[in-house]
């Protein structure tokens, strides 16, 4: 189940707006202070889940789509906020009280 709020709608709508609507895949990405789930265009793999919502189509790796689902896709001022049942190790680390000192530089308390 991949639920798209209606301010993620009309952003992806302003996007497309005179262009072909694509595929969208949700993958990880890791940034300086965490990992997080994003939205890129791409093309259907074999091993992908297609989800529909609102018209549009997402794309999500089978073992992603199992750890993360449901999936809630919210736009924001800084992009796309993707909420799951997903949690990224050093989110688990952050909660038990392991300092991680800022950047992530492989330190193996985070992951």
């Amino acid at each position: 189940m991949l639920e798209l709020t209606p301010t993620a709608r009309k952003t992806l709508d302003a996007y497309f707006t005179g262009k072909p609507k694509e595929p969208m895949r949700v993958v990880v990405v890791r940034g300086k202070d965490r990992a997080r789930l994003s939205l890129q265009k791409d093309a259907k793999r074999e091993d992908d889940v297609v989800l529909e919502s609102a018209g549009y189509t997402f794309l999500i790796a089978d073992r992603l789509y199992e750890l993360a689902k449901p999936l809630t896709v919210d736009a924001t001022v800084d992009g796309f906020d993707i909420r799951s049942s997903l949690v990224f190790q050093k989110d688990v680390k952050r909660r038990e009280g392991v300092s991680c000192g800022g950047g992530c530089g492989g330190c193996s308390k985070c992951g």
